[in-house]
């Protein structure tokens, strides 16, 4: 893989290929230290607060219909030892309780899969009835700006949700600055 943080997207593409459609897929993503694993505790990490967010939503681009994290304990770096992980996890809960119930009625669409010309960029529109989610993670550590494809959404503007403020749609894309590893999500 490109970044330990992008296999994600390509277990989910896996995933959903192994599945054509047949169930539904969920991300059970890492929220502790692989290392400790080893018994070697002190040599690795658990993710960032913004790795996990990162990787909670690159699961939501390719249509997880359940997220169920590895929240290991090896008794040195469990999830419950570091608060602003912990904190941070309930806020990103408190906006999959708010998305949840509209990502899981509409039909999604991968828009950017991490290739050229937007290379480091996972897309992907919800479609629904007069209006449309959009999810944009920047799988890169640096930052980007990146024109995220919206296809056959007209001209318009977009609010940027947990962000409280606005982006236009015009020909078809969203333009947005990305810091690393960031997500927006968007509303149509």
């Amino acid at each position: 893989p490109a970044s330990p943080v992008t296999m994600v997207s390509e277990w989910m593409r896996a995933a959903q290929q192994a599945v054509a459609g047949r169930g539904p897929v969920w991300l059970i993503p890492q929220l502790h230290n692989w290392a400790a694993y080893d018994g070697h505790p002190e040599k690795g990490r658990y993710p960032t607060p913004l790795e996990e967010r990162n990787m909670v939503y690159q699961g939501l681009v390719w249509g997880a219909k359940g997220i169920f994290y590895y929240p290991w304990d090896d008794g040195a770096t469990g999830l419950i030892k570091d608060e602003k992980l912990m904190a941070a996890v309930g806020r990103l809960n408190e906006e999959l309780r708010q998305l949840g119930p509209e990502l899981l009625t509409r039909r999604s669409e991968v828009t950017a899969a991490n290739v050229a010309p937007n290379a480091g960029l996972y897309a992907a529109v919800y479609r629904g009835q007069g209006d449309a989610y959009v999810i944009a993670v920047n799988a890169k550590p640096d930052a980007m700006t990146f024109g995220v494809p919206v296809p056959g959404l007209a001209d318009a503007t977009a609010d940027v949700l947990f962000e409280n403020r606005q982006v236009a749609v015009t020909e078809g894309q969203l333009r947005d600055r990305f810091e690393p590893l960031a997500v927006h999500v968007y509303r149509v």
